[in-house]
């Protein structure tokens, strides 16, 4: 099984408008594991998993964002990795992810 890694830098308005929750929530539809913070310029996510579902988390992200959210994504591969069973694979975002 292909397993994609990515991380994405997003910019713009995305602390104090739901952000993190929305790609908690958006990472879960889409069964991915991975981790999302804020930083310094916006908010910093990975995210891993199947190639397909990867991908429409990208695309869910830009058309689904909460509506105060004003933003711009930086996307690029962080890896591509073949071996389901690294240990990052085996661990779900969570609300813990989301807080910190």
């Amino acid at each position: 099984m292909d397993v994609v890694r990515r991380q994405i830098q997003v910019r713009g308005i995305v602390q104090g408008v739901g952000f993190r929750p929305f790609v908690y929530r958006l990472a879960q539809r889409f069964h991915l594991h991975g981790h999302v913070r804020n930083t310094g310029v916006g908010v910093l996510m990975e995210v891993e998993g199947a190639p397909q579902p990867v991908a429409e988390f990208l695309a869910g992200v830009a058309r689904e964002h909460p509506p105060l959210a004003q933003i711009g994504i930086d996307d690029f591969i962080a890896g591509r990795l073949r071996c389901p069973c690294w240990q990052t694979a085996q661990r779900r975002l969570t609300s813990v992810d989301v807080l910190q």
